[in-house]
């Protein structure tokens, strides 16, 4: 009675599979079958049936002989037999062997693993630019960058105007949107939001990323608000005059949990990845990092970076001030305020000076 069932199961899912056109499962499922009842003509009939749509057909005529041998009066075995070798089709019909489809799933997840693995081995192990690129853009005072996905969007303080930008080889510039009575001093992003600081009515006003609608508007801790940063579950904020940074939680009033004293004397960028906080500084040129012990509630300065085309480590005539920075894996982004560029650098490039005397700046 089981082999009956389960050749019968198996038959029947394989016909299903066969009318909506799934061969390979088809072909499965007929196997499966056969391995119960190998005796069966119609079994082996509409395999070869199966074979014949998909072009197989010395597999298919295999089949039918199969059939004819457990049933020598099988008129439409037979039939089928006769037309498949009728004509000059001597080339075709040679046997091939097909992978069942749970084998093909298998290999398949094989190659895409393969795939990943040496895309990320090319990825990590990729030479990477080692000079400075520069991109013209049309904020002539830009006070704040952020890249969001394939997206960098740029705040311009002097024409209250919010840029979106391609993230590609030329930074394409896709829209730009006028402000009204808000004057940037920094932006941030996530998925949905952005966000800007506004160092003149001192606040912090949230925006819908796809209308760029105001959907908040909160009063910043600080009196003069000059760079802001989104890590995901926390909002940032540097005050350029109080020389503090502000974790916000993101409530309904954008509630401070935790407050850093610097010893940047120009803080007008802000970056946050894991433990470590990155600050550019106006006055000196350069970008210092920061190690956050939550603990403890305190940041330590680690080091400071010398930015090749800004400051005393500029190479040219031209003085050019950062007024915004972002970053990602490889690469540091900043604006510079009256030049109109975008500065792409490779970490590589940077020099580092580690901090020997390790200042500790606790939380408020």
């Amino acid at each position: 009675m089981d082999k009956i069932k389960n050749t019968n199961r198996h038959y029947y899912l394989a016909k299903a599979y066969f009318a909506a056109g799934m061969f390979a499962r088809a072909l499965d499922e007929f196997d499966k079958a056969l391995k119960f009842s190998p005796e069966f003509a119609n079994i082996h009939y509409d395999a070869a049936r199966v074979y014949e749509k998909m072009a197989l057909f010395g597999n298919a005529a295999k089949e039918y002989k199969i059939a004819l041998d457990i049933n020598p009066h099988y008129a439409d075995a037979k039939e089928s037999l006769a037309k498949l070798l009728s004509g000059n089709r001597d080339e075709k019909l040679k046997i091939k062997k097909i992978l069942p489809v749970k084998k093909i799933i298998k290999i398949s997840s094989a190659v895409f693993s393969l795939f990943v693995i040496i895309f990320t081995i090319y990825y990590f192990a990729r030479p990477v630019p080692q000079s400075i690129a520069y991109f013209s853009i049309p904020s002539l005072h830009p006070a704040g960058i952020t890249i969001s996905d394939k997206e960098i969007w740029i705040c311009d303080w002097f024409s209250s105007t919010i840029y979106k930008h391609k993230f590609d080889a030329t930074l394409s510039l896709i829209k730009s949107t006028k402000l009204s009575n808000i004057y940037p001093a920094g932006i941030a992003s996530n998925k949905k939001e952005l966000w800007i600081c506004d160092a003149f009515s001192k606040k912090i006003f949230q925006f819908d990323k796809n209308t760029l609608k105001i959907s908040g508007s909160f009063q910043s801790p600080g009196s003069n608000p000059s760079a802001i940063f989104d890590s995901g579950k926390f909002l940032w904020s540097c005050d350029s005059q109080d020389d503090k940074i502000y974790r916000h939680k993101k409530d309904k009033n954008l509630t401070v949990d935790l407050t850093f004293s610097l010893s940047n004397p120009n803080t007008v960028g802000l970056f946050v990845k894991g433990k470590n906080i990155f600050v550019a500084d106006a006055d000196t040129g350069k970008v210092h990092r920061y190690f956050l012990d939550e603990q403890a509630r305190k940041i330590s300065q680690l080091s400071e970076y010398e930015i090749p085309a800004f400051g005393t480590s500029a190479t040219t005539a031209i003085t050019r001030k950062i007024s915004g920075l972002s970053m990602t894996n490889d690469y540091l982004f900043l604006t510079s305020e009256g030049t109109g560029e975008v500065y792409r650098i490779p970490f590589k490039m940077l020099k580092s000076k580690v901090n020997s005397t390790i200042k500790c700046n606790s939380a408020n």
